[in-house]
């Protein structure tokens, strides 16, 4: 007959930890202060506790609301696998809803989810407008394939920054008699004139005075939104020039 036997520990707060053995001493045997000899029966989505008389199953939350209403917290930096579950639980829960939920982590190391305050329509505002700006911001770095134009003598053609400086470079190194060929959006060439390519660098100019323009009436219709939900429905795209459908 066997002089050990198995005994199941748990924490300073009752959260099981592991099996362990105990020796035999007489008719009983050593169990610790942690440790029961009462078997306990785990579950899937459940901690399993021990109250001091029996273990208890206390059902891990699956949500952040449920994790605050439970008051669940951990220690940080703290040691211990229950506390380890929790802060990784936390952790995940909250990256699983980071738009509404955070962890926060006290002076005094407790972590916790805290609920992400709704944001202001100013907040609001100011988020939009800098993804307005951040937006009309490629349409001034010197090559932008998004800018472009269909020019009125019937071709798409590049016009951004680069492209300017290249129709200028044309314009200057050709005699007003050339035909110079010139590489258009869909990277095929067209010969074209003196007075072609001033057309297109005139018409290039108008597009960018556009697209200013119409950065300029999404920031005036941003800063009028009276609602949250007038400034959910903007939808910033710019529309580039089509010269083809001029009369």
């Amino acid at each position: 007959m066997s002089n050990t036997a198995t005994a199941y520990q748990f924490d300073s707060n009752g959260y099981y930890l592991n099996e362990t053995l105990v020796q035999k001493m007489g008719d009983d045997y050593l169990v610790p202060p942690d440790s029961t000899m009462t078997e306990p029966t785990f579950k899937a989505g459940f901690w399993t506790k021990w109250n001091g008389s029996k273990w208890t199953n206390e059902k891990i939350p699956t949500t952040c609301a449920e994790a605050i209403k439970k008051g669940l917290t951990c220690i940080s930096n703290g040691q211990g696998k229950h506390n380890y579950e929790v802060k990784i639980l936390l952790e995940a829960l909250a990256a699983a809803d980071s738009e509404h939920y955070k962890t926060v982590v006290s002076d005094n190391f407790v972590m916790t989810i805290e609920e992400i305050p709704e944001k202001t329509l100013d907040e609001l505002k100011s988020e939009k407008l800098a993804e307005l700006k951040a937006i009309s911001q490629k349409y001034t770095i010197n090559d932008c394939d998004e800018m472009y134009l269909t020019s009125s003598l019937g071709y798409a053609i590049n016009a951004d920054k680069t492209a300017q400086d290249n129709i200028r470079g044309l314009i200057e190194a050709h005699e007003e008699t050339d035909l110079i060929k010139y590489k258009l959006y869909d990277n095929s060439f067209k010969n074209v004139t003196i007075a072609d390519l001033k057309i297109m660098l005139k018409e290039c100019a108008q597009n960018g005075e556009n697209l200013y323009t119409q950065k300029f009436l999404y920031q005036e219709q941003i800063n009028a939104c009276a609602t949250k939900e007038e400034l959910e429905a903007i939808e910033i795209k710019f529309t580039m020039m089509d010269f083809s459908q001029s009369e």
